[in-house]
């Protein structure tokens, strides 16, 4: 993903073209102006989520499809068309450089959105999508920069997978979660000693668990 951000400029100006559709034609098809249009494929603003459902029904994408386009390989978070499903929960994707407590916690701080079939998710919880950050969990087949889906919980059952954020340093970790008492563990999967287990007392909040893995997309095709 360059930048580690979807590329909105491209997403815009890759769909129009792949249409044939001029500027003004998007622009008014969407109801703004030719301008806003190429504001948009110049980078100098970022259509909102709204506009770009707008733009993938006038286009005829579903939306999860519009939004990969934004990403250096379009096939690496494209779900086959058999998966694809009239009913869609939207997930937001945090990128690596704005994961903090605060982005996690507040949905306008969100990256971007990508949508999955409703039939893969429970529509009742809300999703958070990240990049693996490194291959601690390889044994649990989850490895550096696969697409993690995260059900946000407060509580988490022992030896799940987890979200955790360093309140501290900003960096955040994905590991099985271990409770005893008071003391919280956070466990890698893989063999390597580059990764080591980190314990904490849960009551110094250096840590906060944002949620488990529920999914993770693996350059899906």
């Amino acid at each position: 993903m360059k930048n580690n951000t979807l590329d909105y400029a491209k997403i815009v100006k890759t769909a129009r073209e792949s249409r044939n559709l001029k500027k003004k034609d998007l622009g008014e098809a969407i109801g703004v102006g030719k301008s806003t249009i190429g504001n948009y494929e110049s980078g100098y603003s970022a259509p909102s989520i709204k506009t770009l459902e707008k733009i993938a029904d006038v286009l005829g994408y579903p939306l999860f499809d519009l939004l990969s386009l934004g990403f250096d390989d379009p096939s690496e978070l494209s779900l086959p068309r058999a998966a694809q499903s009239t009913s869609e929960t939207a997930v937001a994707y945090v990128s690596e450089q704005n994961i903090s407590e605060r982005t996690l916690s507040m949905p306008k701080y969100m990256d971007a959105y990508i949508t999955m079939p409703s039939f893969m998710l429970d529509d009742e919880n809300s999703y958070l999508c990240i990049k693996m950050p490194d291959n601690s969990m390889t044994n649990d087949r989850i490895s550096k920069n696969d697409f993690l889906i995260i059900k946000r919980a407060s509580i988490v059952p022992d030896m799940s997978v987890v979200l955790a954020l360093n309140t501290v340093s900003g960096d955040y970790l994905v590991r099985k979660y271990y409770r005893k008492d008071h003391i919280v563990s956070l466990l890698p999967s893989s063999d390597s000693n580059d990764y080591s287990i980190i314990s904490y007392d849960e009551r110094d909040n250096k840590y906060k668990i944002f949620g488990y893995v529920e999914k993770a997309l693996i350059n899906i095709k």
